[in-house]
């Protein structure tokens, strides 16, 4: 018998999916380590897209003073184009209690920004503040456009 530690099995587990899914970029925001994925799983929720047998995705996000911000939204490069991220995204809109949802794009992720328009996010100016309790987590910068959606609407 084998013990495993789960955050660690995890932390493994989303940094395949990530490497998958991040084929374009040489994105250092979690540094390809694992001990970067152990902290993402103790500061983020996690939801989990799994086919039969393995994780296919995920999207990990948080919520503070009546805000969420989605901090990632991966799947393997295998199973895109299947409707993984929209049944992630679909699920974290409908069962989220905030009621303003913030997601950070980087600028040449052309299908990742039409994919937030597709669920009527919406591209921030750099003019607009950001709430002062997530400026630490998310801002205007040259690498990245900030989305909003406001489930109010």
């Amino acid at each position: 018998m084998m013990v495993i530690n789960k955050e660690k099995y995890l932390s493994k587990i989303l940094l395949e999916v990530y490497d998958s899914a991040n084929w374009l970029f040489n994105d250092e925001r979690w540094n390809g380590s694992e001990e970067n994925f152990l902290k993402l799983l103790n500061e983020n929720e996690i939801i989990l897209a799994c086919n039969d047998t393995n994780v296919v995705g995920f999207l990990s996000y948080f919520e503070t003073s009546g805000y969420a911000v989605i901090s990632g939204l991966y799947v393997k490069k295998e199973n895109q184009k299947a409707g993984i991220a929209s049944a992630l995204i679909e699920n974290l809109i409908d069962n989220l209690s905030a009621k303003i949802v913030f997601a950070e794009v980087m600028v040449n992720a052309l299908w990742a920004r039409s994919f937030y328009e597709k669920y009527k996010f919406e591209l921030v100016s750099k003019q607009y503040e950001l709430p002062s309790e997530l400026k630490s987590f998310v801002g205007h910068n040259d690498w990245s456009f900030v989305y909003k959606l406001d489930k109010k609407c």
